[in-house]
């Protein structure tokens, strides 16, 4: 018995000492993946996905449906882009921890405080101009990616328009060739006529 009660003991302290071990580790490793995880995120956002292929084909309605598509995928990216945008600018520090009042301390506090601050605001900085920068980029990124849709709903409009002309040109050929091909029918029923007349008067 009193052998069983020192095993139990026994692998109680062994449960203990591997939850010790176990649950420190589970936790760091799920903080380095959670980490790991949101910077691959983040970069796939600031990269964007690849542009889908855009099958090309022959005449204007290609063409218009060809940049309609290009059109609704640069919207589509500045969407996603200001989104990152917007978070990367809500990450940014709004004032350094430093600027915070410090209450009545002693002076061995005081000092203590007074070097904490001077570690932990470059620390701030270093973070807060890396967001700065990475918002500047996204930045940059929305205002290219706008720069581009704007031409190519130029181009969009244009073609629209040249294909519109077009259709028109064909619509007034088409009336031109109608009205030729009726004049022609009158004129071979005029002549069908003249000839009846004269076979007529050939009889006679």
């Amino acid at each position: 018995m009193v052998l069983l009660l020192a095993s139990l003991q026994e692998i109680k302290l062994f449960l203990k000492i591997v939850l010790w071990i176990a649950v420190p580790l589970i936790t760091i490793s799920f903080l380095i993946t959670t980490i790991l995880h949101y910077r691959q995120k983040k970069r796939n956002a600031l990269r964007g996905d690849t542009m889908p292929e855009l099958e090309e084909g022959d005449g204007d309605k290609s063409i218009v449906s060809r940049l309609q598509r290009e059109v609704s995928y640069y919207r589509k990216r500045i969407g996603e882009l200001q989104h990152v945008l917007s978070f990367a600018k809500d990450e940014v520090p709004k004032a350094p921890l430093t600027d915070q009042p410090l209450p009545a301390l002693d002076p061995e506090n005081i000092s203590i405080a007074g070097v904490i601050g001077e570690t932990v605001s470059p620390a701030n900085e270093a973070i807060g101009s890396d967001l700065s920068g990475d918002a500047a980029y996204l930045q940059d990124l929305v205002n290219e990616q706008k720069a581009h849709v704007q031409f190519l709903q130029t181009q969009l409009e244009n073609r629209i328009r040249s294909f519109h002309e077009m259709e028109q040109q064909c619509r007034d050929a088409r009336a031109r060739v109608q009205r030729l091909e009726k004049s022609l029918q009158e004129l071979q029923s005029q002549h069908n006529k003249t000839l009846q007349l004269l076979d007529k008067q050939a009889a006679l």
